[in-house]
Order: structure tokens, then sequence, then C-alpha cells
């Protein structure tokens, strides 16, 4: 094995698998603990059909260390966002989220587990206690996907879909306590898909080539697939053809490698300059990414890595929302986080590749 061209960066496929047609099982894979199941073009799309559906929530309480596309769905329905406090093991201070709950008194709380790791292990102990004031308990689940512990406790379960594989788009809605209304008014996302093919085409021809024209036209197609998801967060059904990548995809093998990866990073690196984000290796987590903290000049390392083909993404750019509202801890998370790459494309050497990079810059 040899570490590939580029580490990172987006999920492609390959024309066969583009020209391949399975129809999708009646069950997705990690999905199987919901009664009640709908799945649609994207997380923002889930969010919205959730609460368009639930009109008594005028006030929700979200972590304050959150992403601007699970906001803006949210706040287009006129409902008003609200912000409590996570750690910086990225853990719910549930104390001062049971204060802002008595002190605001929200129709919902929305809560996040973090890259893989069971961050919210000590908050659904008061699933419960929120439901008996009447409160709606939503958990976003996009991180916590394809791991082994229970995340079902809450009356709805949000995720994306197409952050862990090959999906041109991918969003469900979930709840075991109620039924969903189907409210999807639109078909497929025709457009969305079609630029992902388009991208995919082109990064498959840039392997080849190595020409940096077909780089630049490739990575545009990818710019306009993901402007199309945030312009439009209403909710298109999957597509046939994220329905088939999920029928042919080796779950166990994508779980098995995430895991085998993030051991490998938590093992080498030399932590000096940089800490673990989630300080406890979770043997029943399976890492999106695996998250760090750059004690230092963090563009200047993301830069370096990149120099190096390595693409290590942010998350999250500081949402608008909660620039006025934010605290020490969720400062410095904004400010230090670092997602490396872990996912299932990559092997020990690319996970070598960036260990080196890291320890030898820092």
């Amino acid at each position: 094995m040899s570490r590939k061209l580029e580490i990172g960066s987006n999920f492609w496929l390959s024309k066969e698998e583009i020209a391949t047609r399975e129809p999708l099982g009646e069950l997705v894979y990690g999905l199987e603990q919901w009664e009640n199941r709908v799945l649609t073009s994207s997380g923002r799309g889930a969010i919205r059909l959730l609460f368009q559906q639930l009109p008594q929530v005028k006030k929700v309480l979200l972590p304050i260390y959150t992403c601007s596309s699970v906001i803006n769905p949210i706040e287009r329905l006129g409902i008003s966002c609200q912000f409590y406090p996570v750690n910086r093991q990225l853990e719910v201070d549930m104390e001062a989220l049971m204060d802002r709950v008595n002190k605001t008194k929200p129709d919902a709380v929305y809560f996040q587990s973090y890259y893989g790791y069971d961050t919210l292990l000590k908050a659904r102990s008061y699933y419960k206690e929120l439901q008996k004031k009447g409160i709606v308990v939503v958990e976003d689940i996009t991180h916590s996907w394809l791991c082994d512990f229970n995340t079902n406790d809450a009356d709805y379960s949000i995720a994306s879909l197409r952050k862990w594989l090959e999906l041109p788009d991918g969003g469900v809605l979930l709840s075991n306590k109620h039924s969903i209304e189907d409210g999807r008014q639109y078909g497929e996302s025709e457009e969305i898909v079609s630029e992902f093919i388009k991208a995919s085409e082109g990064k498959e021809r840039y392997f080849q080539t190595l020409d940096p024209n077909d780089k630049q036209e490739f990575r545009q197609h990818y710019v306009n697939a993901k402007d199309l998801l945030l312009q439009n967060d209403a909710p298109f059904r999957l597509s046939n053809l994220s329905c088939s990548v999920l029928a042919q995809t080796d779950f166990e093998k994508i779980v098995r490698r995430r895991r085998e990866n993030a051991a490998y990073l938590r093992k080498h690196l030399k932590w000096e300059q940089i800490e673990a984000c989630i300080p406890n290796d979770d043997s029943k987590a399976t890492p999106l990414y695996f998250p760090i903290y750059v004690k230092g000049d963090r563009v200047r390392l993301q830069k370096e890595l990149a120099a190096n083909n390595i693409y290590c993404p942010v998350h999250w750019p500081i949402p608008e929302h909660v620039k006025s509202v934010m605290d020490e801890n969720s400062n410095y998370i904004y400010n230090h986080v670092l997602s490396l790459i872990c996912d299932q494309r990559y092997g020990e050497d690319d996970m070598e590749a960036i260990v080196n990079v890291i320890n030898n810059y820092i």
C-alpha cells in the first residue's frame, strides 16, 4: 500500500459506480433501531421537514458549537434560536443548559454529538426530564450514524448521511416515539446529482492527467453542488443514485477502517503543540474525523498539510448567530479545532503521512 496522491477533499464516484443502479433495501445500515424513517436529500431538508410539522415550537435551544446549516433552516421557519454551552471535551454543560431551560422556556432542545464519539453520554440521562416539561428533544446523529452506542432516546433524530461516503445527497429524519409526516413535496434534486456526477468524472480524470485545469474544473462542480444544497433546504427525497450507493456500500469495512485510522493517529501523533479534543478512546466510536486542537497557529499548520496534498478542514466557521454569545470555551473550540482525515479511502501509509507532517512541523 502506498499513500494516495491527495488525502482529504471531496468524495467521488467512479464511472462504474455512477453507471450501476441497485435498489435500496428496506433498511439503511445503522438506522435499524428506528421504527419511523424518512430519507431526504440533506440534513437541512430533514431539519426543515421536522420543524415544519411542529407548529408549537417557537423557540429552540442549540449547542453553541454548531454549524450554520443547522441554524438556518430553523430560523427560516420563524423559530427563535438560542444557545447553550459545551466544554472543551465537546460535552454539554448540563447545569448551564438546565439553567437556560428554566429561564428561557424553550419548546425544543437540539443536541449534537461530535466527530463520532459519544459526547452526549451524560446529556441523554436528562432527556426524560426535558420531555416531562413538554420540551421536544432532538438529537443530531450526523456524526454518530455508524457508532455502536445508543442514540434513539430523543423524540426525533436527524442526520446528514452524505458526510460519510460517496453520496451526492443524503439526509434522514427518524423517530421511535412519534409518527413522521412524509412532507417531501419534491422529487430528487436533479441539479445536485448532476453537479456531483460532473465533479466525480472530473476528479477521476484529474488523477489520470494531474492537469491543474482538470482540478479547477472538478472543484467548481463540487462548489456548485454545495451551493445548491445551501440555497435550498426544501425536503427533496433521496436521489436514486444515492440509494444505489447505499445499497452497494460495505459499511462494516467503513467502520473498521475509520477506527483503525483514528487509532493510528492517536498513537503516533506527538501531543506537544496539539491536543486531542476528545481525550478518551471510545471502542464504540466510529470517527467521522479525528479532531485535534492546535495550540499555536492553526492556519499555518493547515497550509503545511495542504502543501503536502493533505486537506484537513475546520468544523466549523463561526456562525454569525453565535458570535455575540461566545464564551471562553466556545471561542477556544472554534479557533483551535482542526479535523484530521481518517476515512475509509485511506490506510496506514496515509495516516503516517499526516503524522509525519504534523510531528515534523511542530
